[in-house]
């Protein structure tokens, strides 16, 4: 005999007794999954299933349709392929002159011209920019290591402590704070006997840890009271594996921006020390050194400042609307702007 629901013990096509249909066409018995090959009539699918996209997947869309972020990503690979292929692309030596070709300007053969001393400013760029981005690279690797750990530290001990170590580490963060960062790394890079792109992005990395320990600590505070980490920490989980497996990974959103930014801002100061003497030495190629030998003919020989100021104004501007770019993207009320 058939009911209304089909025939006895059946409830519907799906096999499952109407019984056990709840009045929204969810499944109760298999709670929400596929029963028998088909899913229930009416059931919602959730956004986090096999067929939704990965957050990081979602926040790489998101970025790509950020035109400003496009447009720096673009000049930042464009400017790491022209340092990276520096030995095999640039025209001529970044380190010996040609004789007869002192203060020449922008032509073919020399298209962004000559120095003082006959050599190329366009070889001399490319060459420059693999000590930029390298110090910028390495001073911001060295600020997160130092913010991050700190960072960590301070904000877990707030949380799950007293709070005396999140007290110290506070306190050494605002007095390293205080200081101008410039003023800081010029400080640090003129104890050095002798200046050297390494004494740069050391002063650069000290100098730049203070603003990523206070972001760090902010988000470890916020994450460390989640469930999931009092779960760890009931279950007798080492505190080394809570922070480096269930909180840092979390934290890492908003520092990934300030990297991003930070990059930006080491290149800045690369240039400004280099420009005052204490970064890389003549004849190694930085675009500081070159602003700064140009500094006295800028009027007369104009492309020998005008071509390297330009690259340090563009490299510096890519990282930055890379940065907002990042953080829309990985912000998702934002919806990723596009502008």
């Amino acid at each position: 005999m058939e009911t209304a629901g089909g025939k006895d013990g059946e409830g519907g096509s799906s096999g499952v007794p109407s019984g056990k249909r709840d009045s929204e066409g969810t499944c109760p018995m298999f709670h929400g999954a596929v029963a028998y090959g088909e899913p229930c009539a009416g059931a919602a699918i959730s956004p986090s299933g096999p067929g939704a996209p990965s957050p990081l997947a979602a926040a790489w869309r998101r970025l790509a349709r950020n035109r400003g972020a496009v447009f720096g990503m673009i000049v930042i690979c464009a400017m790491s392929l022209a340092a990276a292929g520096a030995p095999v692309l640039s025209p001529h030596s970044y380190w010996d002159g040609v004789p007869g070709c002192e203060r020449l300007g922008p032509r073919p053969g020399f298209w962004l011209g000559t120095d003082l001393l006959g050599r190329d400013v366009l070889s001399r760029m490319m060459h420059g920019a693999r000590i930029s981005l390298a110090v910028g690279a390495a001073a911001t690797v060295l600020s997160l290591a130092i913010g991050l750990t700190v960072g960590l530290a301070a904000g877990y001990s707030a949380v799950y402590s007293r709070g005396l170590l999140d007290a110290a580490l506070m306190r050494l963060t605002d007095t390293v704070y205080a200081f101008p960062g410039i003023l800081l790394a010029v400080g640090i890079a003129a104890i050095a006997e002798k200046p050297s792109p390494y004494i740069v992005f050391i002063a650069l990395g000290l100098s730049g840890w203070p603003g990523i320990a206070r972001v760090t600590r902010a988000e470890t505070m916020k994450i460390a009271a989640a469930e999931y980490v009092l779960a760890a920490r009931s279950l007798g989980v080492p505190t080394s594996r809570i922070l480096l497996r269930h909180i840092l990974p979390n934290a890492l959103s908003p520092v990934t921006v300030m990297a991003t930014l930070a990059i930006g801002g080491n290149i800045l100061g690369e240039a400004a020390l280099s420009f005052l003497g204490l970064g890389a030495e003549d004849p190694y190629p930085s675009w500081g050194g070159m602003l700064s030998e140009a500094r006295d003919h800028f009027t007369v020989y104009w492309w020998m400042g005008i071509f390297p100021g330009m690259a340090i104004v563009l490299t510096v501007l890519a990282f930055n609307v890379v940065g907002d770019g990042l953080r829309d993207a990985l912000d998702v009320k934002s919806g990723g702007a596009s502008y």
